[in-house]
């Protein structure tokens, strides 16, 4: 990002003003200088990355998004553009231009009414109102994180959440057999799972094996150690290098994407030739606290992060201490102010409070650094049981 305006082909693409296209979120899914689509990466490696699509990048996106699918899915989640018989909903961060909202917010066809087939919710909101509204809404097809998808499944299972969607698209966080098991169990619909990343958003698509097989005509993946060596298939890599093929205004050429991926060279049963892979990313907890009534309130991490994010901090881990306490860890540098600090627990306060949660205790820690991860995306949330040890369930 330092060499930001060097990198970029297209010099009219300047990093001062992308940065205030950005801060912008009236301007969504719309064109940056009216032919680039921008989208923001979380920062998790400690600095943000803004990206630049060009049309011929997002015509790409969008025919692998379609074109992978099988001819029962296609039909499926085919969109009848007359009748508009599907009704979609997308549950993510909305005050960010996060790939996946500057996505959505694209193909959102006006008006942006109640009658609109495509509604985008705030994975921010109270998980009560978000139900009230799906329950009005009964999408077809939800576009969503896993964790948010596993707490619809638990309202689901309650009885408070009565929809009935056919398809639920799943992406941005790791999806483990148990979460995916719980989602089928209370909704009985397919899930199309995918990986993507803001360097290259269709990485991957599930078959109907369950297996992720990623886009080797239109990326190049190597899994590297440590000293960036290629590794064998099956082995554990340090990282793993991307290149885009499809993007000319911001090359992308062996990048550090900062996640493990497993080759296997194993032939798919579905009989796909395209490479599978296991994704090993960053998984963050789901933090449950008990509300005074007795009922558990789930801190989704995305909902947690993103208050914090959107004040400039990208180097912090949240500790959640039960049953009420969250400790939250920063890494001591005159970035990190303490009028900053205050400003994000003040806006942490307000968000438990509005989620039933105004009794948790907060607890802020400067340390010199923080816990590592495996892969290059550090885990920002962990779960302590009661005598202090970090458990490693979700």
């Amino acid at each position: 990002m330092a060499r930001f305006n060097e990198w970029v082909l297209d010099k009219d693409v300047q990093i001062s003003q992308v940065k205030m296209f950005i801060a912008q979120q009236s301007s969504i899914g719309t064109k940056y200088l009216n032919r680039y689509y921008v989208w923001e990466s979380s920062g998790s490696s400690g600095i943000p990355g803004f990206f630049i699509q060009d049309s011929r990048a997002m015509a790409i996106y969008d025919a692998l998004e379609w074109g992978r699918l099988s001819l029962s899915d296609f039909i499926r989640l085919r969109i009848n553009p007359i009748a508009m018989n599907k009704r979609i909903a997308f549950i993510g961060v909305l005050d960010g231009h996060f790939a996946s909202a500057v996505s959505f917010m694209r193909c959102r066809m006006p008006p942006v009414n109640s009658n609109n087939p495509m509604r985008a919710f705030s994975i921010s909101l109270p998980i009560d109102q978000l139900v009230q509204h799906l329950n009005a809404f009964k999408p077809d097809i939800i576009a969503t994180y896993p964790s948010m998808a596993v707490e619809l499944a638990s309202q689901a299972v309650l009885g408070r959440l009565h929809i009935t969607p056919s398809d639920l698209l799943l992406g941005g966080e790791t999806l483990g057999d148990e979460s995916r098991l719980a989602i089928q169990n209370a909704f009985a619909c397919q899930i199309q799972n995918q990986y993507g990343a803001s360097e290259f958003l269709p990485m991957a698509w599930e078959c109907d094996f369950e297996h992720l097989h990623f886009n080797s005509d239109w990326l190049i993946l190597e899994p590297v150690d440590r000293n960036y060596r290629l590794i064998k298939d099956g082995e554990v890599p340090f990282t793993t290098l991307i290149t885009n093929l499809a993007n000319y205004v911001q090359p992308i050429y062996r990048y550090d994407i900062g996640d493990q991926i497993i080759f296997n060279s194993e032939p798919c049963s579905c009989g796909s030739s395209f490479p599978r892979i296991t994704v090993i990313g960053r998984k963050d907890d789901v933090i449950h606290i008990l509300d005074k009534k007795g009922n558990y309130v789930t801190l989704l991490p995305l909902s947690l992060t993103t208050i914090i994010e959107q004040s400039g901090i990208y180097d912090f881990q949240i500790h959640h201490h039960p049953p009420n306490k969250l400790t939250i860890q920063f890494v001591k540098k005159q970035s990190n102010s303490t009028s900053k600090i205050q400003k994000i627990i003040s806006q942490l306060i307000n968000y438990l409070g509005s989620i039933g949660l105004a009794h948790v205790h907060l607890e802020i820690e400067m340390v010199s650094i923080l816990n590592g991860g495996r892969s290059g995306k550090a885990k920002r949330i962990f779960h302590k049981e009661k005598n202090g040890k970090i458990n490693s369930k979700s």
